[in-house]
């Protein structure tokens, strides 16, 4: 899922500007989203850099959505408030409870960034907003993008730190009732084995369950085939489609 900004168009006398947000569609969505959309400035004051934010409701359904749509939205008529600051970024995301994964520029938050407004004021007052350059930004911004293939373990490798153990990458956080693991990549099929007396105290052997789930909407794939032996968990990652997994018990 990306979404990009074709269009704005700038009302000089009042220091508005009109903005259509493009979303072009990868995966289906099962689950209505709502947008949001933040205009933040790192010298402000406001939490998380945002100084207005323009939340809607999207032309239709995000799940109505299918793969290869591109949706149109907006244009919507963007107020820029008084004050000093003379540029905001447009960061964009979908949520509801939890945040989509974007494709595009990382603009922190689980947002993408896709423009600037650079405002001319008269005193504290806009009297003209146009669109900025954010190539520089984006180039920066992926100057600091992680190089994980960099991290991996050479083919064929078993580590095992203890806790947890793989021929691949994951990422674990512990939540109540639940283990969350993040792998990578995620395509490429690598076992994974997990010592559940340390990361899940309590959890009943015979309970434990093993769910994939899809990498952008969080849909639940069905049960991922795994066995438990002593205190180890073992099963193994790369269920095309799947973004993380949920061991459960």
């Amino acid at each position: 899922m990306s979404c990009t900004l074709p269009d704005a168009a700038s009302d000089a006398a009042s220091g508005r500007v009109q903005l259509t947000y493009k979303w072009v569609v990868n995966e289906d969505l099962d689950t209505d989203y709502h947008c949001f959309v933040h205009f933040t400035n790192a010298a402000g004051k406001g939490p998380d850099d945002i100084e207005f934010q323009q939340d809607h409701d999207v032309p239709k359904p995000t799940s109505q959505w299918r793969k290869g749509d591109v949706i149109l939205d907006g244009p919507y008529t963007i107020t820029v408030p008084d004050g000093k600051l003379d540029s905001y970024d447009i960061v964009i995301g979908l949520h509801k409870g939890s945040r989509v994964a974007l494709k595009g520029p990382d603009g922190g938050g689980s947002r993408i960034l896709i423009g600037r407004l650079q405002v001319k004021r008269e005193g504290e007052k806009a009297v003209a907003v146009t669109l900025g350059d954010i190539s520089a930004a984006v180039a920066a911004g992926e100057k600091r993008q992680v190089d994980f293939s960099a991290h991996l373990n050479p083919a064929g490798t078993w580590v095992d730190f203890g806790k947890a153990a793989t021929d691949g990458s994951v990422k674990i956080n512990r939540e109540k009732g639940r283990l969350v693991l993040f792998p990578y990549p995620r395509n490429k099929a690598f076992r994974v084995s997990l010592d559940l007396k340390a990361l899940a105290p309590g959890a009943a052997p015979a309970r434990v369950q093993v769910h994939a789930l899809a990498a952008l909407t969080g849909f639940d794939q069905g049960t991922v085939e795994s066995r438990v032996e002593g205190t180890r968990l073992t099963f193994t990652a790369g269920k095309p489609g799947a973004g993380r997994y949920v061991v459960t018990w």
